[in-house]
C-alpha cells in the first residue's frame, strides 16, 4: 500500500464531535454520522457534498494515544455559523499521506495499524500534531467505496 503525499491548504469543517478510543466499535461512529446526517441541512455555507471525519489526537511524546476525539463533518466557508450541538474545526495547512482503503469498514483498523506501526516508521517522515481526516469516496463506474485516510506528516529524518 503506497500512499501519496499531497501539500493541503488550510481548512474549515463543522460538524458533531464525540471522544472515543482507538477500539472504538463502528456502532459509535455510526450514530454520530447517522445524527450528522439527519442536521447537515442545518450547517450553511458547505463547499460541495463531500463530509470528512475529523481525528483530532491526543499526543504524548509525539505519539497519539488510544484517545481522540471524533467530528462527522461537513467544508465549510470560514465564516460559517455553528449550529447548536456542533464544532467548528479549522484544520491548518499541512503536507498529508493519503492512503486508499478499499476494504471496507470492517478492516479500516488494520490500515492505520499499517500506517502508524509500520509506514511511518520506516519512512522519512513523521506524525505532525494536527488533525487527521478521512474522505469516503464512491466510484460512479463501479459503485466502490473508497476510504481516502489523511494523515499529517513532517519531514523527519534522513534514511540511510
Amino acid at each position: 500500500m503506497e500512499p501519496k503525499i499531497m501539500h493541503k491548504k488550510a481548512f474549515t469543517a463543522i460538524g458533531f464531535s464525540k471522544d472515543l478510543k482507538t477500539d472504538s466499535n463502528l456502532e459509535e461512529f455510526n450514530e454520530l454520522w447517522s445524527k450528522f446526517n439527519n442536521n447537515i441541512e442545518q450547517i450553511e455555507k458547505r463547499k460541495g457534498n463531500l463530509n470528512i471525519g475529523i481525528y483530532q489526537n491526543k499526543f504524548e511524546d509525539g505519539l497519539p494515544l488510544e484517545e481522540f476525539n471524533y467530528t462527522a463533518a461537513a467544508i465549510t466557508d470560514d465564516d460559517a455559523n455553528i449550529p447548536d450541538g456542533m464544532n467548528k474545526i479549522q484544520i491548518p495547512e499541512s503536507d498529508y499521506t493519503i492512503f486508499t482503503h478499499l476494504e471496507g469498514y470492517e478492516t479500516l483498523n488494520n490500515t492505520y495499524k499499517y500506517i502508524y506501526d509500520e509506514w511511518l516508521k520506516k519512512s522519512d517522515h513523521q506524525l505532525a500534531q494536527t488533525p487527521s481526516f478521512t474522505m469516503v469516496l464512491q466510484s460512479f463506474l463501479t459503485g466502490a467505496i473508497e476510504i481516502e485516510i489523511h494523515v499529517p506528516i513532517i519531514k523527519s529524518k534522513v534514511l540511510t
